[in-house]
């Protein structure tokens, strides 16, 4: 019977969505669970204000650039991720194969949400917009922090969305 269990329980826990998210981290500490990843908090909620996009960087959506070229700039982009969620997968199928996959996931209405930034015509990392189940969007970021958080505000506005509760880092 105990071989018909998972390796691993996922057990999410945001305070901006879980009104008990203290009390499930510490069910989780009883059960002896180990944290496997935690993202830091980037609490953004939309007042209509201007947002200054950066200077020195252009930037393409995936339909845009293309999805070879979003896939080449992740692949690229992950070695020494600090997202140990990222890093287990980089590890484990290698930087081509972790992107390749990635990108499976992508829809033709998440492609505006995919933003390469660009020094002149050298792409120096991406920003992505996403939506968990939990309908909290994540800001995936690489690169110049600032540069790619400022223009992933205005592509989470320009599809509606009105916050953001967390970001995952590479």
């Amino acid at each position: 019977m105990a071989d018909d269990l998972p390796d691993m329980l996922e057990v999410r826990i945001n305070a901006t969505v879980h009104a008990h998210a203290v009390t499930r981290a510490r069910w989780c500490e009883r059960l002896g669970t180990a944290l496997f990843q935690e993202k830091q908090g980037f609490p953004w909620e939309d007042d209509g204000s201007l947002i200054d996009l950066p200077r020195g960087l252009t930037f393409r959506s995936i339909d845009q650039a293309g999805i070879e070229t979003f896939r080449s700039v992740m692949a690229a982009c992950g070695a020494g991720t600090l997202d140990r969620n990222d890093r287990y997968y980089w590890e484990g199928c290698g930087p081509d194969n972790l992107a390749a996959r990635m990108m499976a996931y992508l829809t033709e209405e998440d492609a505006p949400m995919g933003l390469l930034g660009y020094r002149v015509d050298d792409p120096v990392g991406y920003v992505a917009v996403v939506r968990d189940d939990d309908l909290v969007s994540t800001i995936a970021h690489i690169g110049d922090i600032h540069d790619l958080l400022s223009a992933g505000i205005p592509a989470a506005r320009r599809r509606g969305w009105s916050r953001c509760s967390r970001m995952s880092t590479w």
